[in-house]
């Protein structure tokens, strides 16, 4: 059976957990409030929780309701402001940053990254199972990659869609030329602000 756990530490490590994290299925990530929340049975949960001790983590675990971490996931207001910003006709991230920040609160701000987190983490995993059965590899350096599927998240809804339904599509966009309409930019990321952004 699987549960969900939202996994604390306290010493300003969250990327530590993501991490240790990586195999299991990564729900969330907010990184000025030190946690990650993930998606993995018992046992698997103690096996991160050794992991984080022994790597001089104080760690907390919660339990949360499957039906809050569904609701998320899909969440209708949060592509709506994605979509607002244009990415795709334009790849202007700082002034995509500066807008959000004139329209969303502090809080709201979180919550977006967060969003655009948990959707990072579904094409990471979707992928990593379609490499597997189809013994297809995409040769790309980690930068890379994390431009390539933000580029998918900041394209919309419908593109983020189709990704997960045809992983090949993200081979054929970091294939395609760079910039290009069939390529991608870096990186959509850097348009979500920080909560330092907002000092």
């Amino acid at each position: 059976m699987t549960e969900h756990f939202k996994v604390r530490t306290f010493h300003g490590h969250p990327d530590l957990v993501a991490q240790l994290s990586l195999d299991a299925n990564v729900i969330d990530v907010t990184e000025d409030e030190n946690h990650v929340s993930i998606s993995l049975t018992k046992d698997e949960v103690a096996s991160l929780v050794s992991a984080l001790k022994r790597a001089s983590q104080t760690v907390e675990l919660e339990k949360v309701e499957s039906e809050r971490i569904d609701r998320e996931k899909n969440d209708p207001k949060h592509w709506a402001i994605i979509q607002s910003l244009g990415w795709g006709r334009s790849y202007d991230y700082n002034r995509m940053s500066d807008q959000l920040c004139n329209s969303l609160s502090r809080e709201e701000s979180k919550a977006l990254r967060c969003f655009v987190n948990r959707l990072m983490n579904q094409l990471y995993e979707t992928f990593r199972v379609w490499e597997e059965k189809t013994n297809n590899r995409l040769d790309c350096g980690d930068d890379s990659w994390s431009d390539l599927r933000a580029h998918v998240i900041g394209l919309g809804e419908e593109e983020f869609t189709a990704a997960l339904r045809e992983p090949q599509r993200l081979v054929d966009r970091y294939e395609a030329e760079y910039g290009s309409r069939e390529g991608y930019r870096e990186s959509f990321m850097h348009a979500l602000p920080y909560d330092s952004d907002y000092n």
